[in-house]
């Protein structure tokens, strides 16, 4: 089972991160919603980990920002405001 979290940062920027039960992977990207509408996203950077003792044969297989040319392209998405507690949001909603 894994967890995956999405964040995208003002200015364009953003996270992919993969929660495994004992290796965790941080995708970073840059993003931006093209003339079409559509969402794509460039990844710049991976970063792997592994939950384990130090001096595990698995830890020596973590990696810290190592180039990444994966680019996930033509997304559709919408971008709503909403209101929340502490005010007003911008949602990027995926169809």
């Amino acid at each position: 089972m894994e967890d995956v979290v999405v964040a995208f940062i003002l200015g364009e920027d953003g996270w992919i991160y993969f929660d495994h039960p004992c290796q965790n992977i941080v995708e970073k990207f840059k993003w931006e919603i093209d003339d079409h509408g559509l969402l794509q996203i460039n990844r710049t950077t991976s970063t792997v980990f592994y939950d384990v003792e130090d001096g595990d044969e698995l830890a020596q297989d973590s990696y810290f920002d190592e180039p990444s040319n994966m680019v996930i392209p033509d997304i559709k998405v919408d971008i709503n405001k909403e209101s929340t507690p502490r005010g007003e949001n911008e949602v990027i909603i995926y169809f």
